[in-house]
This record gives structure tokens, sequence and C-alpha cells, in this order.
């Protein structure tokens, strides 16, 4: 898909608060999984710094520990 397409079907679902209504979940799910897309690449950026714990880590950036220990384990099979 091209730009154009999109931003056509984006203009289609703001033409009205209906419309508007199904967009609403769909762009605060895919913003929250960009968001959390970013913040595991600057945890992994963060360890491999290697200045910070984890714990430091999965506070400064509101990411469950799990996640981080998880990271640690991906990175030193890299």
């Amino acid at each position: 898909m091209n730009y154009k397409e999109l931003a056509d079907r984006a203009r289609y679902f703001k033409k009205d608060k209906e419309r508007q209504k199904i967009m609403s979940p769909i762009m605060s799910k895919i913003v929250e999984e960009v968001v959390n897309d970013e913040k595991i690449e600057a945890a992994k950026r963060m360890l491999e710094k290697g200045k910070l714990t984890k714990e430091e880590i999965s506070e400064d950036l509101n990411l469950p520990l799990s996640v981080v220990e998880s990271l640690v384990n991906d990175l030193q099979f890299v």
C-alpha cells in the first residue's frame, strides 16, 4: 500500500464522529505498540552499555522486569 491509499483511508475514518469512534482504538493500539517497541530498543541499548542494572532499566522505561531479563538472555546469545 502506498501513502496515498493510507491517507485516503485515514481521511475516510476522520469524516464523522462514528468513524472516529472506530479509528480511535485502532490508533491507540498502534501508538502503544510503537512506544513499546521503542522502549525495548532503548532497553537493549542500555543493557549493551552496561551502566544500569536490569531493575533500573525496568523502572526507568516502565517495562516489566521479566521483559528486561528476557532481553538480557537474548543479548547473551548474540
